[in-house]
């Protein structure tokens, strides 16, 4: 019986792990570090230098690295579970307390106030809040409910890689 449950924590482990670009495999990656033994990503997408910062006073390092978090969510290989659309038009389905947390994190640091525009703002005087910023600055959904992309996905990583382990032993 014991067989029969690993058996099927392994297949729905392989069930789990969908990349939204690319197959999983092993990189070397500095800012997703996490996900080097199983990522979805070939470049390092967690150097976020977002062009809504270029031009304006230094970003904050807490919003720099919780950005940074953020922008690893496509090398996970569990991506698909918490995204909707396709490659092109793929949008997170964000956590609200992680959108809040980048939120407070960001606030006090300056964005653009438009795409040609040199003005700048701090993020907090033109986001009012952290849904208000995952939708219109980040552009994605902010989810109170249900799956979603909480910055911490890589222990979910980690835990695919001990079922992936248990599944060789048998």
């Amino acid at each position: 019986m014991q067989k029969l449950v690993l058996i099927f924590a392994c297949f729905i482990g392989l069930i789990a792990a969908d990349c939204i670009i690319g197959t999983p495999h092993k990189d070397d990656l500095e800012y997703c570090y996490w996900y080097n033994d199983n990522t979805c990503c070939s470049i390092d997408l967690g150097n976020t230098n977002n062009t809504k910062f270029t031009g304006c006073s230094q970003i904050e390092a807490g919003c720099s690295q919780v950005l940074n978090l953020y922008g690893c969510f496509l090398c996970s290989p569990d991506a698909s579970t918490w995204t909707t659309g396709g490659l092109f038009s793929t949008r997170v389905n964000v956590c609200s307390a992680f959108g809040d947390r980048m939120y407070r994190s960001c606030k006090g640091s300056q964005v653009r106030t438009g795409v040609l525009s040199s003005s700048c703002k701090l993020v907090g005087d033109v986001y009012a809040d952290g849904k208000d910023f995952v939708e219109n600055f980040l552009g994605q959904s902010y989810t109170e409910s249900g799956t979603c992309y909480n910055g911490a996905t890589g222990l979910i990583a980690s835990m695919a890689l001990l079922i992936a382990a248990i599944c060789m032993a048998l």
